[in-house]
C-alpha cells in the first residue's frame, strides 16, 4: 500500500493526462529519459499541441481543464474572439476548437513561431495571428524577455528574471477592431503582463460597447506600476460589465471574468 501511495503522491496528473491526451504515455517517456522536448500530443477532442516545457503542460490543463479564463463564460460557434497576449497559442486553440473565429496578438518572435507551428498542427481552426503586442498606443516599445524555455511572463515592465529585451511593434485594441471591422466581440482574452492596465484606461467607450465578455489575467505589485485589481473591476463595471469570477492565482495574479448581461 505503502509503494502504491507513493506511486500516486509521485505521479498525480496521471488520470488527468490519460482522460485529456490520447498519447498521454509520451509524457511519461520524456519522464523517464526515453523523449526529449519539444514533442506533439494530442488532445482526445482532437487537438494538437507541441510542448516545449513542462510548463507548456501546465497552462494547457489551466486552458483546457482548469478553464481559468472560461469557466463562468462561454464561446461558441462562429463567435468572434480575440486574444491578447498569445503566447503559444493555447487559449487560441481553446476558442477556435469551438468553432470561434479567433485574432491572436503574440510580439515574441520566439513565441510567434511555436503559435504558428501550433495554428499549423490544426489547419482546420481558424485563428488568425499578428506578431503585434497591444498596448495604450502604436510604436515600438522594448518588451523584456524571461528564459526562453517557455518565454511566458515577456513584460514591458522589468520585473522577475527579465534581462534581455527586444523592440517589438505595438499597436491598439481599437485599432485591431477597426483595422478588422469587427461589429462585436464576443470574448475578449488579455493577459499581457501589466499593460491590461494601460489597454484599459485608454480604451474608447465606442470600442467597450463592442466587448461583451472579458477575460483579464491582472498583475498587480509594484513591478507592474500603479495598478490594482479594484482598479480593473471598477473599469469594467463602470462599462456595464457583471463580475463573473475572481480567480486568485497568486498574490500579484489573478484572473477576472467578466460579462454583460446581454450578450
Amino acid at each position: 500500500m505503502h509503494k502504491w501511495n507513493q506511486f500516486l503522491k509521485n505521479n498525480v496528473h496521471i488520470f488527468s493526462y490519460i482522460r485529456f491526451f490520447s498519447n498521454w504515455w509520451k509524457i511519461y517517456a520524456h519522464k523517464y529519459g526515453m523523449l526529449q522536448m519539444p514533442f506533439q500530443m494530442r488532445a482526445r477532442k482532437g487537438v494538437s499541441f507541441w510542448v516545449r516545457t513542462k510548463e507548456d503542460l501546465g497552462i494547457i490543463f489551466e486552458v483546457f481543464i482548469g478553464e481559468v479564463y472560461t469557466s463562468h463564460l462561454s464561446i461558441h460557434p462562429h463567435d468572434t474572439v480575440i486574444d491578447i497576449g498569445g503566447h503559444e497559442g493555447i487559449f487560441s486553440l481553446y476558442a477556435a476548437s469551438r468553432q470561434a473565429v479567433v485574432y491572436t496578438y503574440e510580439p515574441d518572435p520566439y513565441n510567434f513561431e511555436w503559435l504558428q507551428k501550433n495554428k499549423k498542427l490544426n489547419p482546420s481552426l481558424d485563428i488568425r495571428a499578428q506578431q503585434y503586442a497591444c498596448f495604450e498606443k502604436s510604436g515600438k516599445k522594448n518588451l523584456f524577455l524571461r528564459e526562453k524555455s517557455s518565454r511566458g511572463g515577456n513584460s514591458f515592465f522589468i520585473h522577475d528574471v527579465h534581462h534581455e529585451s527586444i523592440l517589438v511593434q505595438c499597436t491598439t485594441l481599437e485599432d485591431i477592431i477597426q483595422t478588422h471591422e469587427i461589429a462585436k466581440v464576443h470574448f475578449l482574452k488579455i493577459d499581457c503582463e501589466g499593460s491590461e492596465f494601460s489597454i484599459l484606461r485608454t480604451l474608447p467607450d465606442a470600442i467597450f460597447e463592442k466587448i461583451f465578455q472579458i477575460a483579464v489575467e491582472v498583475h498587480s505589485g509594484p513591478a507592474f506600476g500603479d495598478g490594482s485589481v479594484h482598479e480593473i473591476i471598477q473599469i469594467l463595471e463602470s462599462h456595464g460589465f457583471f463580475i463573473q469570477a475572481h480567480i486568485f492565482l497568486t498574490d500579484e495574479f489573478s484572473i477576472i471574468q467578466a460579462t454583460k448581461k446581454s450578450i
